[in-house]
């Protein structure tokens, strides 16, 4: 009886692990260049001009929203970088500035639409008062000289549970109350959804709980890219590429699946 039951689970996860390859090559085959699976009705298909992903560190553009980016510029849309800090928590904040205007170009984002706050009150590590967020956000977009259609960012959680990717998502919840308040063209936000640290860590497998909760509309948006593109951009991070870095990119889920919930 014990043997049947192994032989059970080893057959259902070979049958898991191929289905899901195989799903993986036919979407490949059918969006060879937008990499797109499933969009809600609203947030591309209205087709905006401008999207910008607010991040907390240089590395999150590659760690969380490479599929996100790649998909958006396959489809003419302008993305813009806008990172809350320049990442300085061991006194590498130049070297990680640079790095994060390499791994930009490497996803096609020219470092003109590449901003980088450095500000003493929204330093790598530290407790980040959500007012000084919006500043440096709306500082942002002076220098961009934009207002974007949406915003790309974290969720309440922030992926990791890092802290300063959790005040990221304040900054901007507080940023749009802003707006409701002063009646100014309102920004549409979208948020990453964190998942629990299993399906964090199964690469690709995580595609089919992906796809049941776009099914069930439990997410706005769900979006599959290459990871090899996340590879590619992570390393022009070579500060931070340390053994356990390589193993994420290899087996996150983010490196491949982006889900998003709207605001």
């Amino acid at each position: 009886m014990l043997t049947f039951f192994v032989n059970l689970v080893f057959f259902l996860l070979c049958f898991f692990a191929f289905t899901t390859i195989i799903l993986r090559l036919l979407l490949w085959s059918g969006h060879t260049k937008r990499e797109l699976v499933s969009i809600s009705d609203q947030p591309i298909q209205t087709e905006p001009v401008i999207a910008t992903l607010i991040i907390a560190h240089p590395d999150d553009e590659c760690m969380f929203f490479t599929p996100t980016i790649n998909a958006f510029l396959s489809r003419g849309i302008k993305v813009y970088v806008i990172c809350l800090s320049s990442g300085n928590y061991y006194g590498k904040g130049e070297i990680r500035k640079r790095e994060l205007i390499l791994s930009c170009n490497t996803l096609g984002i020219p470092a003109s639409r590449v901003y980088i706050e450095d500000s003493p009150k929204l330093q790598d590590g530290s407790e980040w008062n959500h007012s000084d967020g919006v500043i440096a956000i709306r500082k942002a977009f002076r220098s961009f000289d934009i207002l974007p259609d949406f915003i790309l960012t974290f969720d309440s959680f922030g992926v990791s549970g890092h802290k300063n990717h959790k005040s990221t998502y304040l900054a901007i919840q507080e940023l749009i109350s802003q707006q409701r308040e002063m009646e100014e063209k309102l920004i549409r936000v979208f948020k990453l959804c964190s998942v629990g640290i299993i399906r964090k860590h199964i690469a690709i497998l995580d595609l089919w709980f992906a796809l049941i909760e776009r099914l069930f509309d439990r997410v706005d948006l769900l979006i599959v890219g290459k990871w090899e593109n996340s590879l590619q951009a992570m390393r022009q991070h070579k500060s931070q590429l340390v053994w356990f870095r390589w193993l994420y990119i290899l087996f996150a889920r983010y490196t491949m699946i982006n889900t998003f919930k709207e605001l």
